[in-house]
């Protein structure tokens, strides 16, 4: 609807904007013979997986503007997406690398936890040991359940697993909890 009304590309639209909130950053602030990183959260949504070429493209364009315009001594561009099927399409860029990042490591999860105010450290870990890493799982926990593990675990229980489980023969259970790389072999489990 954006596109029609605007006779534009929103992915377009999104790299021009994105190229001029960098411009009127570097009014305020110098970026010569400084390093430049740019993170770019989720846009696959606004999107959508037609736009992800060109903006991947446009995205290089940026880069380029930055390092010759801007004079930074290095520019990094990252661009986050959480919908798996965008990947393939940066893919086919030599100047795009992709990077699967899902869980963190123990210490980074509990410096995140502890950024949210836990209420003591027996939550914390085990938030770590029942997420699994899961930030934005952490995140739900302490903003949606206000840290009780208790409800938390339930409610993930019966909308995300209970379904599931019930499907599932004990054996696969049991061989998807002992090894989680061989959800693999159940493709129908990532189908909502």
């Amino acid at each position: 609807m954006v596109s029609n009304f605007l006779g534009s590309s929103v992915s377009k639209l999104l790299s021009l904007a994105l190229s001029r909130l960098i411009s009127e950053v570097a009014k305020r602030i110098i970026f010569k013979d400084r390093h430049l990183v740019i993170v770019v959260d989720d846009v696959t949504r606004a999107l959508g997986l037609e736009g992800i070429d060109i903006y991947v493209k446009n995205l290089l364009n940026l880069l380029e503007e930055s390092l010759s315009t801007y004079e930074v001594s290095t520019a990094l561009i990252i661009a986050m997406t959480s919908e798996g099927l965008s990947k393939d399409l940066p893919s086919r860029h030599t100047h795009a690398s992709l990077v699967m990042m899902w869980n963190l490591l123990e210490k980074p999860f509990s410096e995140l936890a502890y950024q949210l105010s836990p209420p003591n450290n027996e939550i914390v870990e085990h938030a770590w040991y029942l997420t699994n890493g899961n930030p934005r799982m952490l995140i739900e926990l302490a903003s949606g359940f206000n840290r009780d593990l208790a409800t938390w675990l339930k409610s993930n229980y019966e909308s995300k697993i209970k379904g599931t489980t019930t499907a599932l023969s004990k054996e696969v259970i049991e061989e998807i909890t002992n090894d989680l790389d061989t959800l693999i072999n159940y493709p129908e489990l990532a189908k909502p």
